[in-house]
């Protein structure tokens, strides 16, 4: 059975406020950017969260080689109607609040892909919280502009996954949030719900979840507007007693 101590011990990490702290796949043993926390309702048994913006399928992944458990494998939260213990679930995961990574000016890069997994652009998040696009400029370096394609973030996997239900977030980091979870997730850059994107949801069940405040209501319906008609279902979902801005 797992626990805190032997989860520390494996990744070569430290217990912290009942999660572990520990270097992320690739990084040196000094880093402390992967956050995993024990929870018996997530698959495998814990959720993971990476504060240098590293995919959380990834992560899981290299959790549980290190734990000597076999790869993850998808199973029907991925593709199938969720259920409503799921949507719950998933809900309070994406507000859980927010969580910060101190002493760095930038604290997480989100990757947006085209269908077949070409970078397009990136989401760059800085500390004060802000937020710029930059797009690979053909030479290993980067153009601080977006791209004139816009997509839906880890939108390969969508495609992956073509009957699951989508849950839609209002920011990358909460979509990472309840992907860790074992569903389909996404968001899209600045809010922006182009031809494209509205497309790439063609007949699926989708699950929008609400901020709690002003500007996150009207996010959701501009989504549910945007996708009614296209989507097969769509749905905004509230999470009762959620605090203001969903923190």
């Amino acid at each position: 059975m797992l626990n805190l101590k032997n989860v520390a011990h494996a990744l070569g990490g430290e217990i912290t406020r009942n999660q572990v702290r520990a270097p992320g796949p690739g990084h040196s043993q000094q880093d402390r950017s992967l956050s995993i926390a024990l929870s018996q309702s997530a698959p495998g048994g814990f959720v993971v969260h990476s504060f240098a913006g590293d995919d959380p399928i990834a992560c899981k992944d290299y959790v549980r080689q290190k734990l000597g458990l076999a790869p993850f494998q998808p199973k029907g939260n991925r593709l199938s109607r969720a259920s409503d213990d799921a949507i719950d679930q998933a809900l309070r995961v994406a507000f859980s609040g927010p969580q910060n990574h101190a002493g760095a000016t930038v604290v997480a890069m989100y990757d947006y892909r085209d269908e077949v997994g070409t970078l397009l652009y990136q989401v760059v998040r800085f500390q004060p919280k802000s937020f710029r696009h930059r797009k690979p400029n053909g030479n290993g370096g980067w153009v601080w502009q977006g791209s004139e394609r816009r997509v839906l973030y880890r939108w390969p996997e969508l495609i992956k996954y073509p009957d699951a239900t989508v849950f839609i977030t209002e920011g990358e980091k909460d979509a990472d949030r309840v992907a860790s979870l074992g569903h389909c997730a996404t968001t899209l850059a600045s809010g922006e719900w182009t031809a494209d994107c509205v497309k790439a949801l063609a007949g699926r069940d989708c699950l929008i979840l609400e901020d709690n405040d002003q500007a996150g209501q009207k996010k959701a319906h501009e989504a549910a507007a945007a996708l009614y008609g296209t989507a097969k279902t769509v749905r905004i979902v509230h999470l009762p007693d959620l605090p203001d801005k969903g923190a």
